[in-house]
């Protein structure tokens, strides 16, 4: 059995201000360094056999902190961004709504909706399950850290507990948070902490 230890990025500016962070690319705030050397400290007697990361730099910041203590090498993945969110990248929901009503309220209605010049919900998805096969094929055992984003955090959740893909809204994720599974070889996964 593998454990898979998902932490999701620390504060940005914008997360602060409710933006939608895709691959907009703010590093964390002063609240957000804290958040990284927390969950250093929370992580400290865990050794890793693997870190993965986000490229985008809050992940990044938020990995490189975390790795003080374990000191093996970050690999960083652009399958581990968060969803592209297009046009709406880094605007906040009221911006959003102000700016493109009609495609606002189509999205709202139906998730799956695709953002203008951005990722379809159905490719965000098939790039973080391909890269989670890949990863579970490598790494039947053993413990590996995962630095990314909120949206790849919760389809994670819900692939490996057998949800629907739209179930995954059913997850808050903090930023600056720690989410624990446990996979069996079948990739079953149990789910052994959210938002520690």
């Amino acid at each position: 059995m593998v454990e898979l230890i998902l932490v999701r990025h620390g504060e940005t500016c914008d997360n602060q201000r409710g933006a939608f962070l895709g691959w907009t690319d703010p590093e964390l705030n002063e609240t957000g360094l804290g958040m990284a050397h927390a969950i250093r400290e929370k992580l400290a007697n865990n050794s890793l056999n693997a870190i993965f990361s986000s490229p985008l730099k809050r992940a990044f910041q938020t990995a490189r902190i975390i790795n003080e203590i374990n000191h093996i090498e970050i690999q960083t993945l652009e399958a581990l961004k968060e969803r592209n969110f297009g046009l709406w990248d880094n605007l906040t929901l009221a911006d959003i709504r102000a700016s493109y009503p009609t495609e606002a309220r189509l999205w709202l209605n139906n998730p799956d909706y695709p953002i203008p010049d951005g990722e379809s919900i159905e490719q965000f998805n098939r790039r973080i399950i391909v890269f989670l096969n890949e990863l579970l094929h490598t790494y039947s055992c053993g413990r590996v850290l995962l630095v990314t984003h909120g949206g790849c955090i919760r389809t994670i959740i819900a692939h490996l507990l057998g949800l629907k893909a739209e179930d995954c809204w059913r997850f808050k994720i903090n930023v600056g948070s720690i989410t624990k599974l446990e996979v069996a070889e079948n990739h079953y996964g149990f789910l052994t902490l959210l938002n520690g």
